[in-house]
Order: C-alpha cells, then sequence, then structure tokens
C-alpha cells in the first residue's frame, strides 16, 4: 500500500541510502561469474526449504520461492515490489506463475544486468521491470498490491515491524 512504501521509506538500518548502495556493490559486483561458482543456476541468495533430505539445492531454493509467493496470495493482475531483488527470481517466478506485473529494486549493477537478460529471455518485458536503486528513493505514486523482501524485516525493530504490519 502507499502507506507501507511511505513508511519503508524511512528504514535505514542504520545507513543511509548512498552507504548501503556502496556496501551491497563492494559484495555483489564481484562478478556474477564468481556467484556462479557455488550458487544453483537461478542464483538465489537466501535461505532454501528443503522438503526432503535428497532435495537439491536448486529444488530447495524453488520450494522456498514458492512458499513465499504462495504467502503473498498473488491474483493475476496485481502489482508487486520486490526490494533487494537480487537476481530476479522471485519477481520473474511471480510474473510466470500468477501472473503479476512486478518491479524491483537492487543495488547491485551485476545483479541489475543479469536480471535484465533473464527478463529478456523469458520474454517477460512488459510484466517485469528492475532498476538500480533504494527502495527509500521510489518516486511517483506508484502503489503495489503487495510488497516483499526477503531479508528486510528481519532488520527492523520490533517497534517498526509492528507498524508495517497495522498497515
Amino acid at each position: 500500500s502507499p502507506t507501507l512504501l511511505r513508511l519503508m521509506r524511512g528504514v535505514t538500518f542504520g545507513a543511509a541510502p548512498h552507504q548501503s548502495r556502496r556496501d551491497i556493490a563492494h559484495h555483489y559486483d564481484l562478478g556474477n561469474d564468481f556467484f556462479k561458482l557455488w550458487r544453483d543456476e537461478s542464483m538465489t541468495y537466501s535461505c532454501a526449504y528443503f522438503h526432503a533430505p535428497t532435495d537439491s539445492l536448486a529444488a530447495a531454493q524453488q520450494q522456498k520461492i514458492d512458499l513465499t509467493l504462495r504467502k503473498l496470495q498473488l491474483r493475476k493482475g496485481m502489482r508487486l515490489l520486490d526490494i533487494g531483488s537480487g537476481w530476479g527470481n522471485l519477481l520473474i517466478h511471480a510474473a510466470k506463475q500468477y501472473g503479476v506485473t512486478g518491479h524491483g529494486v537492487t543495488h547491485s549493477q551485476e545483479q541489475l544486468e543479469r536480471t535484465r537478460e533473464r527478463i529478456k529471455s523469458e520474454k517477460l518485458s512488459k510484466q517485469v521491470t528492475v532498476e538500480l536503486a533504494d527502495y527509500r528513493d521510489l518516486e511517483g505514486d506508484d502503489t503495489y498490491d503487495r510488497i516483499v523482501s526477503e531479508r528486510i524485516r528481519k532488520r527492523l525493530s520490533k517497534k517498526r515491524r509492528n507498524r508495517l504490519e497495522e498497515n
């Protein structure tokens, strides 16, 4: 909701947007080839959900994304904002599986380029966009039906989490 996005703009996690950009670029802009050395093909960078000990990392990553998307209760035509969209896997799957229009923001040029390549190869350019930006700097009157970030909630204080959940 617009209220939620306005509230999120004030969340700093101890770093100003320009410092966050530098920190993330320092880590993630080491090159996609570097990260491919130990990631599955999707380049997903979060925890995984293993249904069974025999699940591959790729399967467990997909299961985590599927679980996250189900919890969002997405429906065709909804607008989804992914804060810290990484290599775009969640956004791409949300568009393909649920028919949502997605927008992602990342601080990493490497992630941005790889995500845009994947969006183009999946022919989702009219449905999914991504930009190099801090969510606190998003401008305009865009509204979103759902906002997701796999890593932002745990960095919030209890007071801030409560305020977000009320909205």
